[in-house]
């Protein structure tokens, strides 16, 4: 009966941890590897850790079996492992992704725990859970997720240690920041050094310095990140300035990488990967400043420092993806988590939180109908709008209801019941949490029937049908556009293009003699007796009739790719003799 009583004990003291890991557990996990790859960056970053596992060299990524040296390396290698454990399909390959999501939800928790307590940190992870922008992140396959969790880890790690002069957290700390740099390249000791220097030199702690073991800790960063930049640059010796000034200085400070946008993009793509707890930023900022224990005050600072450093930094890049800013989430989560947390215990901060209630109401009413509009109007020029129609029209009617609930909610203020009952202001916290829930349910299955635009699988399963070896793969335009065609096939491929684009490194400074060629080439590839498939946009499809290529035939059209194949020497002669008279 004592050790029953200890164990539900330990229970109860850690029900926010378990429950936390639970429904986390479903969300990120649940049927996460029921859809395809999407062609352009999943299937890119499934196929790399394929043909690492393949070849067994786990130094020099490859893309189409040359070299890749976009992005380093942990990342690939977490993939991989994940291959060899569980096989190569699209859940493996979404494991380590998913799996780093949950683990950084379960890190907010414990910061919060520490530095505000369990409640503020459990509701702080709900919150970033609920955060639809880290959600979706967290089950695709991309680098910004692993990136996130360990750029945050690191910064977790540092500010407990600091507080708590804690060194073997520190430590921590600094490999933590080792592998962000493995997973992302500079940007994972640039953000967090960001970050840190501009709070000490905001609070005028200097002597922050003497206190965070810089000089056991840059040693450890250093033995956790060279041996890999090491080894690559030595085996492949172009890797250093195409790595670090091209794909790093270049692609911050000029416009190479093609992907400008204006200054205030992040701005607006931050407010949409944070809602609706963007709403409550506001309130959750000012109330930073009015904190009276000196730790959660200072604590605070350091979270709005962290989210401001990480939109301001990318902001004046050149080079803008929305994924980016993915790193200032769970910042976010723990001052609107703590806001929260306040408010459910106390009725604290009542006014601002009912200005963001409203707002989002509002937000819902404005932008429902323009949804509907650019849906409906896209029909017939968007491929995508008519499978996302039948899923967001019940979408957005949960979301009225939810506009309907928050309203009702704010109108019994008029009877105090806000202030009075603890059970009444869970309602909003609750409706919020049911309605994105709902959401994410409808999302994946959503993303599911989306394989039929964003993939290419309907056309490799028909190559796969093919028993003949010897046939030839190929794509019109750039790889990088149908890069799961790779993953599966698991064949290299010919690329037809004048512009390799994301390859064109590894064209010229690896073996692709064949594999990169231009329309003239293939024209006489696809008429040399040899069987040859051939993946062409759908909307280049006619241009590449009027090429009169012989003998074209179409196997399998999807809404964004055509696949072609041509008549091989031993068909075309078997028709001419059928053919022929007697």
């Amino acid at each position: 009966m004592t050790t029953l009583s200890a164990f539900a004990k330990r229970l109860q003291a850690h029900r926010f941890f378990i429950g936390l890991l639970l429904i986390c557990t479903f969300f990120l996990f649940f049927r996460l590897g029921e859809r395809s790859f999407y062609s352009k960056d999943e299937g890119r970053y499934a196929e790399i850790p394929r043909e690492m596992a393949e070849s067994g060299d786990f130094i020099t990524p490859r893309l189409n079996y040359v070299h890749y040296f976009e992005k380093p390396a942990l990342s690939y290698w977490l993939t991989a492992a994940s291959y060899l454990t569980f096989g190569e399909n699209e859940g493996a390959a979404r494991f380590p992704v998913a799996l780093l999501g949950l683990l950084t939800i379960l890190a907010t928790y414990l910061f919060g725990s520490c530095v505000f307590n369990k409640k503020a940190g459990f509701i702080s992870a709900l919150i970033l859970l609920m955060t639809p922008g880290f959600y979706l992140v967290s089950r695709f396959l991309v680098i910004d997720g692993p990136f996130t969790f360990f750029c945050t880890a690191s910064l977790f790690l540092f500010w407990v240690g600091y507080v708590r002069n804690r060194t073997p957290l520190l430590l921590a700390a600094y490999a933590c920041m080792g592998l962000s740099v493995l997973t992302k390249g500079l940007i994972g000791i640039v953000l967090p050094t960001l970050i840190v220097g501009s709070y000490m030199i905001m609070m005028r702690e200097f002597g922050m310095l003497k206190r965070i073991k810089l000089g056991w800790g840059i040693p450890l960063f250093v033995l956790v990140t060279a041996p890999w930049f090491i080894l690559v640059s030595l085996k492949n010796p172009a890797f250093f300035n195409f790595f670090f000034i091209r794909e790093h200085f270049q692609r911050y400070l000029t416009t190479i990488a093609g992907r400008e946008e204006p200054l205030y993009f992040f701005l607006m793509i931050g407010a949409l990967f944070f809602l609706p707890w963007t709403f409550f930023v506001p309130t959750a900022v000012r109330q930073t400043f009015l904190q009276k224990d000196p730790v959660v005050r200072k604590s605070l600072i350091f979270l709005n420092v962290w989210w401001v450093a990480v939109i301001v930094f990318f902001s004046l890049s050149k080079s803008k993806l929305p994924p980016y800013i993915l790193p200032m989430t769970p910042a976010l989560a723990l001052i609107v988590g703590h806001l929260w947390h306040n408010y459910l215990a106390d009725g604290a901060a009542r006014k601002g939180i009912t200005r963001g209630l409203l707002a989002f109401a509002a937000g819902i009413v404005i932008l429902i109908p323009y949804v509907l509009w650019e849906l409906l109007s896209s029909l017939s020029s968007d491929i995508d709008a008519p499978v996302v129609l039948p899923y967001a029209l019940p979408g957005m009617g949960l979301f009225i209801i939810e506009a309907i609930v928050l309203v009702w909610f704010v109108s019994t203020k008029k009877e105090d019941r806000i202030a009075s009952s603890k059970r009444t202001r869970m309602i909003p916290f609750m409706a919020i949490g049911a309605l994105l829930a709902a959401s994410y349910i409808v999302v994946i299955f959503t993303m599911q029937k989306l394989d039929t635009t964003q993939s290419i699988r309907a056309l490799t399963d028909e190559i796969n049908k093919d028993t003949d070896s010897g046939s030839v793969i190929s794509v019109l335009g750039r790889y990088e556009h149908v890069s799961d065609i790779g993953f599966y096939t698991k064949r290299r491929v010919v690329v037809v293009s004048e512009d390799p684009g994301e390859l064109t490194f590894g064209r010229d400074n690896d073996n692709s003699e064949g594999y990169f060629i231009n329309l003239e080439q293939f024209r006489q590839l696809f008429g040399s007796g040899q069987k040859v498939y051939c993946v062409v946009p759908a909307k280049s499809y006619g241009e590449f009739l009027e090429e009169k290529f012989p003998g074209v035939k179409i196997v399998k059209k999807t809404p964004k790719s055509v696949l072609i194949v041509n008549t091989p020497a031993e068909e075309k002669k078997g028709r001419e003799q059928l053919s022929a008279p007697l």
